[in-house]
């Protein structure tokens, strides 16, 4: 099966919601065809960004922000069957609920972990927070990936190479700094040991 996270970007047209479909191929005819059910409504209204992936028990999971939050969704049972999507439940001074209406997230699947990253610009920090697979939804943990003044931007890429093992996600941000020579788009690496470089 193919998934596809999709949203319009009005938070409060119903019709912007973040929906997720599922597409089979078709041999015979050489198209993709939505699945029966599909698509699932996930919450009504619009987003900056959503970003989908599936983790190793087969669950998909979803993240983006919005009203100052990050928040996250996953499949239970069926693929077509979600959770209501819940704020990362991260301590206070997390950095997951005080974000600039600009910030985004994006999560990636590495290691038998789910992985969300995202951009605070209040606090000019990109977070890491990750869940391992198949945990309570309850038990997240978090790290700053970069603290730095203007480093915080609302452009996030991750990436998790599986056959690499000189990292274990790889990150494209960019920062708000528009003067040279200082830098606008960073690699940020997770390495082995879960430090981010």
């Amino acid at each position: 099966l193919l998934f596809v996270a999709s949203a319009g970007i009005r938070p409060l047209t119903p019709g912007d919601g973040v929906k997720v479909s599922a597409y089979h191929y078709d041999s015979g005819t050489q198209q993709y065809v939505l699945e029966a059910g599909s698509p699932a409504n996930i919450v009504d209204g619009g987003v900056e960004a959503v970003v989908l992936d599936k983790d190793t028990t087969g669950a998909l999971w979803l993240t983006y922000t919005r009203n100052q939050s990050v928040y996250v969704a996953h499949t239970n049972v069926s693929d077509g069957s979600w959770t209501t999507p819940y704020v990362l439940p991260l301590p206070a001074g997390s950095g997951v609920d005080n974000l600039d209406p600009d910030d985004i997230s994006a999560l990636v699947s590495f290691n038998n972990k789910i992985g969300v990253m995202w951009s605070n610009q209040t606090e000019s920090t990109m977070y890491f927070a990750t869940h391992a697979d198949g945990a309570s939804d309850v038990l997240w943990s978090v790290t700053p990936a970069l603290q730095m003044p203007e480093y915080a931007d609302d452009h996030i890429n991750l990436k998790s190479l599986q056959s690499d093992d000189r990292g274990q996600v790889f990150a494209a941000t960019k920062t708000s700094l528009n003067a040279s020579p200082d830098p606008l788009v960073l690699l940020l690496v997770l390495d082995g040991p879960g430090a981010w470089k």
